[in-house]
């Protein structure tokens, strides 16, 4: 058992040398120059070893996507959960700290967003991250056509103004969690006939 764990201890750490060395060199070159030899140079590792977790840079990246998505969808489902038993009251306040809580995770792992978001040869990459979010959030609370439109609404609209606090300085994500959360509750009260947005997350809450 000690011998296994130590073994899971050096992939663990292997792999977060790769990326993180990935990383550095997307930033720096940009994701379509940078091959394996870069990634094996920069994190000062041979190339079986790059081989022996990843098939190619195509693979590591997915991989971080795939990470990301996993520790982020849950993340989400409890910061809804919290904040609904909190503040099941008073709509806007709860809309307000979610989305606080929410940006300040994309603050956690902001280098890795920017980085996509920056990188053109990142873009399918990052569509892919959304397109799986989306689906998802799609699935669980739409059941009409109105309820659809206003989604796309929202969804995209957030998306963009994520993608745009990030681009610039990402740090005052407390007016842009008041000003989403208002405007949430405007579109979704009329959506849901003066309902306020908890009925929507409440329904998410109980797939």
């Amino acid at each position: 058992m000690k011998k296994d764990r130590k073994q899971d201890l050096r992939v663990i750490k292997t792999k977060t040398l790769i990326k993180n060395a990935f990383l550095e060199l997307i930033e720096l070159n940009g994701y379509s120059k940078v091959n394996v030899t870069d990634i094996v140079e920069k994190a000062m590792i041979n190339r079986n070893t790059f081989y022996l977790h990843y098939y190619d840079k195509e693979d590591l990246i997915n991989e971080m996507i795939s990470e990301n998505y996993k520790k982020t969808e849950p993340l989400i489902r409890r910061i809804l959960f919290k904040h609904m038993r909190e503040n099941m009251n008073d709509p806007i306040k709860m809309q307000e700290l979610i989305f606080k809580d929410i940006l300040g995770h994309l603050l956690e792992e902001v280098e890795l967003y920017r980085i996509f978001i920056m990188d053109p040869g990142l873009s399918g990459y990052l569509n892919k991250l959304k397109t799986t979010i989306k689906s998802k959030m799609q699935h669980e609370i739409i059941k009409n056509d109105k309820q659809k439109i206003a989604f796309e609404f929202t969804f995209e609209g957030t998306y963009g103004c994520i993608i745009e606090w990030i681009k610039n300085d990402y740090t005052n994500k407390e007016t842009l969690a008041l000003e989403l959360s208002q405007l949430y509750n405007k579109i979704w009260s009329y959506v849901y006939d003066n309902e306020s947005l908890f009925n929507v997350l409440k329904s998410f809450k109980n797939k």
